[in-house]
């Protein structure tokens, strides 16, 4: 884009970074131009970050780009860098809170994963939970890495809601009849000993014990699943 064109050639000129904002600055103020104004003020940007090491300058100048285009996707997401950058995580929650009210579909399942993950970044334990809830109930994409953070957050906030949403979710994703029968079995051991729902625990395994006997062919397993089933 134009942040990244103008900072390279920035970066080629004479003179040292604050030489070169100082120069940008005087050609911003010379020009009547809205997008020659905004090519230079990513120029000032790129600098601010890469070379002066000023992600709280950037993002007043990301702010300044903003204003002049509020559509600007590349400063929208420079913006939320700049944020991660200088460690003003309460600035980057809120920016995307904000951008969750217009999203809609996938984007907003990716954005409640985004906020899940600064919370969880920033030590608030509790919201982060709240978020992991939200985009699993969304459908958002957590690759099992992941799924296994939260599932540990889950269990250390003793919330079992959110552990069963993880347990469904790998159900979901399995790979193969032996996985999806293994996390069946242990969302059948969570919902009926964590959860007390003996209804929901009996249904899982019932599946389970049907995925076993049909494609594995494990008799001895499936019978097993069937009488914990029936137990409950």
């Amino acid at each position: 884009g134009a942040g990244r064109g103008l900072g390279h050639r920035a970066r080629r000129e004479q003179g040292s970074p604050e030489e070169r904002v100082a120069l940008y600055r005087t050609l911003l103020q010379k020009s009547p131009d809205l997008e020659r104004q905004r090519e230079l003020l990513h120029g000032i940007a790129a600098i601010q970050r890469r070379d002066l090491d000023d992600a709280t300058g950037a993002i007043d100048t990301y702010r300044r780009i903003l204003e002049l285009d509020p559509e600007d996707g590349a400063a929208q997401e420079a913006l939320l860098e700049a944020y991660a950058e200088a460690g003003q995580s309460e600035s980057l929650f809120k920016e995307l809170g904000a951008r969750l009210y217009r999203a809609k579909g996938d984007d907003r399942g990716r954005l409640l994963v985004r906020l899940a993950d600064v919370a969880a970044t920033a030590g608030w334990s509790q919201r982060a939970a709240e978020h992991y809830h939200e985009a699993l109930l969304e459908g958002a994409a957590l690759p099992e890495d992941r799924l296994a953070a939260v599932e540990s957050l889950g269990l250390s906030l003793g919330d079992a809601r959110l552990v069963r949403l993880v347990l469904s979710r790998r159900v979901e994703q399995a790979t193969s009849p032996d996985d999806e029968a293994l996390w069946l079995e242990r969302l059948a051991h969570h919902d009926a000993d964590v959860l007390h729902d003996r209804a929901a625990g009996a249904a899982s395994f019932l599946r389970a014990a049907r995925l076993v006997e049909e494609s594995a062919g494990e008799e001895e397993r499936a019978r097993t699943l069937y009488e914990r089933a029936i137990a409950l």
